[in-house]
């Protein structure tokens, strides 16, 4: 029994040699398949990765696309992540990069990313807007051969001879209707802003005067230029900031300024002391918040020079319909006159209502005439400024936190301080008024120590329900897998932000949208700088903040008004359908 189990046993044994050397023979009888191999001799570059580009052209004035292609041989891919494409001649001419899905591959050199075999077609938007002589474009790519060598990052130039319906200048002299469509724009835009939440605690100072000034025409015409001077100097001011910024390289957009924690707080103690002043704990004259007798002395003149410069602080961070169009050619203009008419233009709308005031007198009949109610208005027009006071504290804790916020409290304690003192001593000897005056500068110090202050983490800020925190690596994936996504990028001093938040983004409506078209919502907090914020910013062409951008699932992206609506989203949102 012994000796037949060893038999069975050698048995098995040949008959398992038998099958290999069958599987070996076999193996060698068939044709090798098509493997790299480090001893395969590389392409040259040229040869390896076939680039070719043309443009397309959809009729239109504002819409156009370059594609890039790449075919290559088998076993040599692309990679999606080594790659930059730049527009020499023109930074804001180029939209989104529209890629296809590729393939994750584990790379030996980075790791896992994500390439492209065979064939690649790159879809590049071209902004009209930016565009007034031939596109340069400088790409860069790098790819490699499996199981063999990566090339270099090999650098091209290309130049476009873009279709007439794509090339029309910025603002140009040459075109003076163009030109002045876009001055009549913004002059819009400046009047519109006149109904924005940011302006309205700041007019009330200017609808005092006007009331005031009703039986004193010349008076009135007076107070009038003094408020447009200032409103358009200061708009012109941060016309040329803005612009000198862009051309240097930096990131910045209207309504920069609330960015700084230290413009903030300064804000926060000039709103306090105005709301100090209109509530009678101390009159600083004519000025800002007097009402005195019925001729106006012309040291107020200084005041409303002052009030039109405040206004146009306040008013930046808000963005009117018709005016985000107007900055946005004001700064892709290359001629720095007509730019900076542009924002005279917005900053002349904006004081347009109140020199019709001053200059129409047939006006006059519709305002209420001067008497004792007026007292009992400019009491109450305090507290818009003082709840503005407390908007600027809650913008100042979002920035640098609870320390900053408590900052700010002691160096608005001591601004009341000082000008609780001035006005107990404003007849009494000089020195009391240069020591109450000596607080009131002591108060602001504490502004200056803000700027060192840690930032506060953008992460760390509360999300709306069913949010997500906007990175530019989310959005590129979610569009890569065809997934719809809105993005709204808002900010805390941004108070037309809140007001679509409240009336259209908090809505349950909003949220069942989201839900019925499977889109993803990416939330941008541009509260303080952020580079990849203002990367997106400038991608779409916008000026500031709000900023909502659709992006439907079919490669394309829609930019939304600044002023929301739900059917606006539903109606971008559907264009992937």
């Amino acid at each position: 029994m012994n000796r037949m189990n060893r038999w069975t046993a050698s048995a098995r044994v040949i008959w398992l040699v038998l099958l290999m050397l069958m599987g070996s023979l076999a193996a060698a009888a068939m044709p090798d398949a098509p493997k790299p191999s480090a001893e395969v001799e590389p392409l040259p570059v040229e040869e390896a990765f076939v680039l070719s580009s043309r443009v397309l052209d959809d009729g239109t004035l504002d819409d156009g696309m370059i594609v890039l292609q790449w075919i290559m041989p088998p076993h040599y891919y692309l990679y999606r992540d080594r790659f930059s494409l730049i527009a020499v001649n023109a930074p804001d001419a180029l939209g989104a990069l529209q890629w296809p899905a590729g393939r994750r591959h584990l790379d030996p050199q980075f790791g896992n990313v994500t390439v492209f075999y065979d064939r690649v077609q790159l879809r590049v938007p071209v902004k009209a807007a930016s565009l007034s002589e031939p596109l340069e474009l400088k790409v860069t790519f790098q790819g490699c051969l499996e199981n063999s060598v990566c090339y270099p990052p090999t650098t091209r130039r290309l130049s476009f001879s873009l279709p007439t319906s794509l090339r029309h200048d910025t603002v140009d002299a040459s075109v003076p209707w163009q030109w002045l469509l876009v001055l009549l724009t913004a002059f819009v835009g400046g009047v519109v802003l006149n109904l924005m939440p940011c302006v309205l605690p700041v007019l009330s100072l200017k609808v005092l005067s006007v009331l005031q000034a009703t039986d004193d025409t010349i008076g009135a015409k007076k107070r009038a230029l003094a408020y447009t001077a200032g409103v358009m100097l200061s708009f012109a001011a941060l016309g040329v900031i803005v612009l000198a910024l862009r051309a240097s390289g930096a990131v910045a957009g209207w309504g920069f300024h609330m960015q700084q924690p230290g413009v903030v707080a300064a804000l926060a103690l000039v709103m306090l002391a105005i709301g100090l002043g209109l509530s009678g704990v101390v009159h600083f004259g004519a000025g800002l918040t007097g009402i005195g007798g019925r001729r106006i002395p012309d040291r107020g003149l200084r005041g409303d020079f002052l009030v039109g410069v405040l206004a146009c602080v306040v008013a930046s961070p808000c963005t009117a319909p018709f005016m985000g169009a107007a900055l946005a050619y004001a700064l892709a203009s290359t001629q720095p006159a007509a730019a900076l008419s542009v924002f005279l233009a917005l900053g002349f709308g904006l004081a347009s209502p109140f020199l019709i005031m001053a200059f129409v007198p047939a006006t006059a009949r519709w305002l209420p005439r001067p008497g004792a109610w007026m007292e009992t208005l400019k009491q109450l027009l305090a507290f818009p400024m003082y709840a503005t006071v407390i908007w600027l504290l809650w913008v100042l804790g979002k920035q640098r936190g609870v320390d900053a916020m408590a900052l700010l409290l002691l160096a608005a304690v001591t601004l009341v301080l000082g000008l609780w003192w001035f006005e107990k001593k404003r007849f009494a000897n000089a020195r009391h008024r240069v020591v109450a005056v000596a607080i009131v500068v002591l108060s602001f110090l504490p502004v200056l120590t803000l700027a060192t202050t840690p930032a506060q983490s953008t992460t760390a800020h509360a999300l709306p329900a069913g949010a997500e925190r906007f990175t530019p690596a989310r959005l590129a994936e979610l569009r890569q897998q065809g997934t719809p996504v809105f993005v709204n990028v808002t900010a805390d001093w941004c108070l037309t932000c809140k007001v679509n938040q409240t009336a259209v983004l908090g809505r349950d409506e909003f949220r069942k949208l989201l839900a019925k078209t499977g889109a993803v919502y990416l939330v941008a907090d541009y509260t303080q700088p952020d580079p990849a914020i203002g990367a997106l910013l400038k991608e779409q062409g916008a000026v500031g903040v709000p900023l909502y951008v659709s992006y439907p699932g079919n490669g394309q992206s829609a930019k939304l008004p600044s002023v929301l609506s739900l059917a606006a989203i539903a109606h971008s949102l559907s264009r992937g359908g």
